[in-house]
């Protein structure tokens, strides 16, 4: 791969993961309580592990690592794994959760960047409830702030072109190499949606936000292409394209580059009735675990 490919990957760090899908779905109480479900296709031959025993290992790892990093859980619903004909591991966990706002649910994928920082407010008088998610562009690796003058207009211009050369030559290489990797997250709510931004409404309780590496790739390009855009991250001393993090570009600028709004990725609802019984899940969900888990268990219990 060319050098300025190379750059351009720093960028984009998160992307370049093993982890092919992504998916998080959360039934959430309007109490903040519930469950959410973690479902990951891992690609295993980017790992160089192959044959039954050795996914099998992989899958079960991977499963320990989400029931130990895990933080804010009361109890595990299920796990499991599917070993896909292609040789990818396919993993899913569901966690039952007392408080959305103090859930810190670990991933081997890039989806930490949709779900990392997340804040929910139950809402009160005069107030909805609400859920807001960070903007993948904050959780990314930051480059260093210069600590010199800002550039001239000249030398803005010239990196500008500088920077388009580089792209038009790195990107036939960062496109293959990051593929269609994806991550969506779907929250179904105990309530009605009353407003929404940078989200997709899915049905009158339910929004879901999905990021790809194309989609991350465009949102990149377009801010090499536009002029203002890019002088805005270069007049600060970033870089469009770098080896130590992520150019500068604000939070609702990306969010609208990559999901359409210069807003927050943003939902507010009325609060309703439980979409189930909480405390009886938890129940459930401890007096009945699975074999799986407690292999699961035992693996994180083994010196």
């Amino acid at each position: 791969m060319k050098r300025t490919a190379l750059l351009a990957l720093a960028v984009l760090p998160f992307l370049f993961t093993s982890c092919e899908e992504s998916d998080l779905l959360y039934i959430l109480n309007p109490d903040g309580s519930g469950r959410v479900t973690n479902r990951e296709r891992i690609l295993a031959s980017q790992l160089d592990i192959y044959g039954k025993e050795a996914l099998q290992g992989l899958a079960i790892s991977t499963l320990a690592q989400f029931v130990l990093r895990s933080k804010g859980v009361d109890a595990w619903e299920k796990v499991s794994y599917t070993l896909a004909e292609n040789g990818d591991v396919i993993v899913e966990a569901t966690a039952l959760f007392p408080d959305l706002g103090k859930l810190e649910l670990a991933t081997t994928a890039s989806t930490p960047p949709l779900a990392t920082g997340l804040k929910f407010d139950r809402g009160g008088e005069g107030r909805p409830a609400s859920i807001q998610l960070r903007s993948p562009i904050s959780s990314m690796p930051q480059q260093e702030k210069s600590e010199g003058p800002p550039p001239d207009a000249e030398t803005v211009a010239k990196e500008i072109e500088k920077t388009r050369g580089n792209w038009e030559q790195a990107e036939e290489n960062i496109r293959p190499s990051f593929g269609n990797k994806r991550s969506k997250v779907t929250f179904h709510i105990g309530g009605e949606i009353s407003s929404f931004s940078n989200f997709k409404k899915d049905a009158k309780n339910q929004v879901s936000l999905e990021i790809t590496a194309p989609q991350m790739i465009d949102s990149l390009e377009k801010v090499i292409l536009d002029d203002q855009l890019a002088r805005e991250v270069l007049e600060t001393g970033g870089k469009i394209m770098a080896n130590d993090g992520a150019p500068p570009i604000k939070p609702d600028t990306f969010n609208r580059l990559s999901f359409g709004e210069a807003k927050p990725i943003r939902v507010e609802f009325k609060p309703g009735g439980a979409i189930f019984d909480y405390p009886g899940a938890v129940e459930a969900a401890k007096a009945n675990p699975s074999e799986l888990l407690g292999q699961v268990q035992k693996l994180i219990e083994s010196p």
